[in-house]
């Protein structure tokens, strides 16, 4: 039996312990601080192994929050947090630690704490040790939006009330302020901010293509953008329902299904591509960026997707030609002229190719919501193989499996949570 399959029964042939209780502020902090990274033991299993690195890069930071791969990646990243946060609440109900749970709260409340008063809330917070960057240095970009989908996962009635307003703020922020042409749909303004900057469909719009130059071609990377990312958008309705279903007054629970509406239609009226059957992301002249990549597939976590899309999305997903990999999925299908896992674009991570467990995590809660739980559960028990097989690594490689640039990259262990994803959707598509 495969990995994936012992763990999803592991995880639910026993009793759910069911959500945690609320916390006070005041030993909050202690608890945190109580945690230590359990001795290393040989045959862990990926969920002990998922826990034992995020405490490593907890304790890497002298117990500031969870570093996303130290030392390469020290200073808190915002998407990385979320996704920290959300396998800290998830080991948290596995191993009934509390400990756990506070430092799932931790790692969102930093970036809550530095919102603006209009709601951004920045892409890093720098701790001084990076790029020698003054300490506290706030990144003026920010990052996709899954705070509420982490806010959710932590599933703590009393501190969701203290910090619902704030994370309301942010969300509202790109309806306000990243709307430009009233589409309904919003933009990044970097390459970074779509947390895929070198992904080819960028180049389109940087002037050049990108070159493994280091950090000489800074300036292209970093060259204001009006992009509406399919990634962002998909990420950000889906936050709006997210916190639709937290709030409790009906008015903004109202608005926030509207507005969440009003996204999704834009999506399957300007996105889609009817010839390619794939979606794109849209340029400031709402012009579709020709580019197939991993995020033309990120409208499968939609609600209300149609099913004609869906079907249509299935089958770039399951084409070997495409994105079915020995490894699924491919940051770029592999008939693009672009697949290319390895090089490094602008002395970067890679978005041309490699597999990237983040991504791979949202397209296959897609496919089970949407009923097509077959297809997810290989891709999920593919990933475990590959990740408890090779480690935590930044990437891996779609053929071989390979782990590939940084090593101890913490938001790898998102694979922990394919149990609970596949669960959600027998839950929603019972067979």
């Amino acid at each position: 039996m495969l990995y994936c399959s012992r763990l999803a029964e592991s995880r639910y042939c026993t009793a759910n312990p069911g959500p945690p209780g609320p916390h006070r502020a005041g030993n909050s902090a202690a608890a945190i601080l109580s945690l230590k990274c359990p001795q290393r033991r040989s045959e862990l299993d990926l969920d002990e192994r998922a826990r034992d690195l995020i405490l490593h890069n907890y304790e890497a930071t002298g117990g500031s929050h969870v570093a996303p791969a130290p030392p390469h990646y020290f200073d808190p990243a915002l998407w990385d947090a979320c996704f920290h946060a959300e396998v800290c609440a998830s080991l948290s109900r596995l191993f009934s630690d509390e400990a756990l749970m506070q430092l799932a709260k931790n790692e969102i409340n930093q970036f809550l704490n530095c919102q603006r008063q209009d709601g951004f809330i920045p892409h890093t917070i720098y701790h001084g040790k990076t790029r020698r960057l003054k300490r506290g240095f706030l990144r003026p970009i920010t990052q996709p939006p899954v705070l509420a989908q982490a806010v959710k996962a932590v599933d703590d009635p009393e501190w969701t009330r203290e910090v619902l307003p704030a994370v309301l703020r942010f969300y509202l922020y790109f309806r306000d302020c990243r709307d430009a042409d009233g589409d309904s749909l919003v933009s990044v303004r970097q390459a970074y901010e779509s947390g895929r900057d070198t992904s080819p469909e960028f180049d389109l719009l940087k002037g050049k293509a990108a070159r493994p130059l280091g950090f000489v071609n800074m300036a292209a990377r970093l060259r204001r953008l009006d992009v509406e990312d399919l990634v962002t958008n998909c990420l950000w309705i889906q936050g709006l329902r997210v916190l639709a279903g937290l709030c409790h007054e009906q008015e903004t629970r109202d608005a926030l299904a509207r507005a969440a509406d009003k996204a999704e239609q834009s999506m399957y009226d300007l996105c889609w591509d009817e010839d390619h059957r794939m979606f794109f992301p849209l340029d400031s002249h709402n012009r579709k960026l020709m580019i197939p990549t991993i995020a033309g597939l990120y409208p499968l976590i939609l609600d209300n997707i149609p099913q004609m899309m869906s079907d249509n999305l299935l089958e770039h997903l399951t084409d070997p030609r495409e994105f079915w990999t020995e490894y699924p999925f491919p940051s770029l299908p592999t008939n693009s002229p672009h697949f290319n896992c390895h090089r490094q674009y602008y002395g970067c991570c890679n978005w041309r190719g490699p597999v990237w467990i983040n991504t791979n995590r949202h397209i296959v809660e897609g496919l089970a919501k949407h009923g097509y739980q077959d297809v997810a559960a290989r891709v999920a028990e593919a990933n475990c193989d590959m990740v408890d097989r090779e480690g935590f690594w930044e990437y891996y490689h779609p053929s071989t499996g390979r782990g590939m640039r940084i090593r101890s990259f913490a938001w790898s262990t998102q694979v922990v949570l394919y149990p609970e994803i596949l669960h959600a959707g027998i839950r929603t598509h019972p067979t």
